[in-house]
This record gives structure tokens, C-alpha cells and sequence, in this order.
């Protein structure tokens, strides 16, 4: 059986795509395009879930056939563009509990969730089906049927579960039935567009919580970091750790086997230990959130937060 960890990493960071498309299939960035800092301004009261994330599905899956391949860019291009929420796939679940046991200072697995003070240069784990320490968390219903439908409403809606300590995700590219890249040239482009909208008139603006994504674009990261966090002055108390909710699924539609695409066999990026500990290997050398006068630096290392 597949185990899934998810994971929010936070930072305090041309293509195939047009202008306003959403869509990137093309592995060169140019630096200027970075966003390596965009969680510094970000005040130290604000809950993780009150924050628009851009985040990637299925993050590190960059090789494969056209149903398996979801992303374009390395887990390092996707940290300097500005991702902070990783979708990582693989059976590492004993890994994973070793990495946390070793690195409990740098690691959120509580249930509640934290501000920004408290997780500043940390990893901050969701749950899944099958690996269950960190936050839960729970899916909106922003895409039905491939289209964006009535999305401020249900953010009316959302608000109040958002900032009284709710993670809210959107995985845009949550289709086994789809090509990736397919998919994700038709969603994003509306995200894309909806985001830019959303800016400009929403009076709820910035209560999007996690977007999860295939191929996105610089543009379309840049649009999601900046908007203002969700205003959650009518919220419970900021920082009190939250409450846990129970989060009901619904099964998912197993494929059929009736085109030929669905011949092909999705292979699950291989996740080895020395990969696993590479990745979180400069941990120890993150400077603390208190430390306010140092640099930001290159990532080098999975982290949380602005440590600045």
C-alpha cells in the first residue's frame, strides 16, 4: 500500500505558458522571477491557515509517462519560486517517523494549528489517509466538474472554519482520469484568472488556503503569494492552538481500463533515504526566527517560515 505524506514547507522565496495562462512546462526559471522571502511581512500572529499557499500535487513526480508526470521543476526551483506546500508520494512512512524523531526542534506535528511565530523556519506537517501525525485538514469544493463554481460564495462559507483554525485545500489537480498536463493547461489558467479577481474585488480576499497544483506558472505562484492573509478579526483567539476536526473523504472512482492511456502503469517517485535526509540536511543550520537581523539565504534545505 502507497503512503502518502503531506507536507507545508515554508520559506522566509520563461515558458511554454503566456501571460495569464496558469500553465509552466518549462524547466528554466529566470532568478528574477524568485519569491524566496514573500512569508517575511507576514505578522507573527497570523495562523499558517489563514495564509493563500501555493502548493504542488504530487511534487516531486517530474518524470513518467503523460499520466504520471505532474510537475516540471525540481523541489529547489519549486521552494526559490515561492511553493510552500509539498504533495510527496512514496513508501516512506518509517523514513519519515525517523527524520521526525531526529529533527523533533524543526518538525510541527501537532494537530492544532500555529501561527506563524511559532513554525518560522520549521516543516509543518498535514495528515493523509495513511500517515497521520500533523494537521488535518479539509478539501474545498472550489472545482466541480473542472470549473470553478461559485467560489466567493463558498469562501463566505469557509472563512470562519479558516480562521477558527481549519485547514482548508484545494487540489486542483486531484483527476486519475486526466492527463496532468492536460488538466492542468484548462484549471489553472482559471485559476489564474479568478485569483487576479479575487485581488482586486473580493471582500474576503486572501481566504483561499492551500492551492495544489499541476504545472504552475511563476505568474500564477506570484498572483496566489500576494494576497493579504484572510481576516480573521471575528476569529477565535489568535494562537491558542485550535481545535481537531474529524475530516470525512469520499472515496475515490477507481479508473477504468478503456483507452490506451490507462495502459500505462503510474510509477511512484522513488523516495531514498539518502534523498529523505539530503533534503532535510541543512535543518540544523537554519537560523531561528529570533534571529531578525540575518540574511535570508538560497534554500538549501526543506523549512518554514521567514527566518528573518
Amino acid at each position: 500500500m502507497e503512503n502518502h505524506q503531506y507536507f507545508w514547507l515554508f520559506l522566509i522565496i520563461n515558458s511554454c505558458s503566456g501571460s495569464g495562462t496558469g500553465f509552466n512546462d518549462d524547466p528554466a526559471i529566470d532568478p528574477r522571477l524568485y519569491n524566496l522571502d514573500w512569508m517575511k511581512s507576514v505578522p507573527d500572529e497570523t495562523l499558517i491557515s489563514a495564509l493563500s499557499i501555493p502548493g504542488t500535487h504530487e511534487s516531486l513526480s517530474l518524470h513518467g509517462g503523460p499520466l504520471a508526470k505532474c510537475q516540471v521543476w525540481t523541489l529547489d526551483k519549486q521552494l526559490n519560486l515561492g511553493v510552500r506546500y509539498f504533495d510527496l508520494h512514496g513508501k516512506v512512512t518509517k523514513l519519515m517517523t525517523e527524520l521526525i524523531d531526529k529533527n523533533r526542534n524543526k518538525i510541527w506535528t501537532k494537530s492544532s494549528i500555529p501561527n506563524m511565530q511559532q513554525v518560522r523556519g520549521n516543516i509543518v506537517l498535514l495528515q493523509s489517509d495513511t500517515f497521520y501525525r500533523g494537521i488535518e485538514n479539509q478539501e474545498s469544493t472550489f472545482f466541480e466538474n473542472k470549473k470553478l463554481i461559485n467560489v466567493e460564495a463558498k469562501i463566505r462559507n469557509i472563512k470562519s472554519q479558516l480562521c477558527d483554525h481549519h485547514v482548508v485545500l484545494t487540489d486542483s489537480a486531484a483527476s486519475r482520469l486526466s492527463r496532468p498536463k492536460t488538466l492542468a493547461q484548462t484549471l489553472n489558467k482559471q485559476l489564474d484568472n479568478f485569483v487576479v479577481q479575487h485581488e482586486k474585488s473580493s471582500s474576503n480576499q486572501g481566504c483561499l488556503g492551500v492551492l495544489s497544483m499541476n504545472f504552475p506558472s511563476a505568474d500564477l505562484i506570484k498572483n496566489i503569494i500576494q494576497l493579504k492573509p484572510c481576516n480573521c478579526v471575528k476569529g477565535g483567539k489568535i494562537g491558542d492552538g485550535g481545535r481537531k476536526i474529524q475530516v470525512t473523504t469520499e472515496p475515490k472512482p477507481k479508473p477504468t481500463s478503456s483507452t490506451s492511456e490507462q495502459a500505462q502503469p503510474k510509477t511512484e517517485p522513488n523516495i531514498t533515504p539518502e534523498a529523505a535526509e539530503s533534503t532535510l540536511s541543512g535543518l540544523e543550520s537554519t537560523p531561528k526566527f529570533e534571529e531578525k537581523a540575518k540574511p535570508v539565504p538560497e534554500p538549501q534545505a526543506i523549512t518554514s517560515g521567514d527566518n528573518t
